[in-house]
């Protein structure tokens, strides 16, 4: 997936990216349960999802930020179409994509029939 995010606010909540310290010493869990911000929430459930599919970003946020999050970031975007393979490939883009909960058609199918 390649997501295009200006990321104007950076992470958004102040201590969005402090909880990189713990992800790297490898205590984000730990340290979220104990000290509980909707930040860290939202940092550590990113980091959760990010774990799941290689994952690009091009942003103004600097790519050594995001790195630990599982990112492959880079400001330039031809540097990351240049290490894509598209050959085969289906592209969606999807305009305000956070707002968005791609499914499967077999799920969405399931979920069509009890309505």
């Amino acid at each position: 997936m390649i997501i295009l995010a200006e990321c104007s606010e950076g992470g958004g909540a102040k201590d969005f990216f402090e909880w990189a310290v713990p992800l790297k010493e490898g205590c984000l869990d730990q340290k979220l349960r104990k000290n509980f911000t909707i930040g860290g929430y939202i940092f550590y459930a990113a980091c959760e999802a990010l774990g799941k599919a290689k994952t690009y970003l091009i942003s103004k946020i600097e790519p050594d930020q995001v790195k630990a999050m599982g990112f492959i970031a880079n400001n330039d975007p031809n540097e990351i179409f240049s290490n894509v393979d598209f050959k085969g490939k289906d592209i969606y883009i999807m305009a305000h994509g956070g707002s968005v909960m791609p499914q499967l058609r077999e799920d969405y199918e399931i979920l069509c029939k009890d309505i």
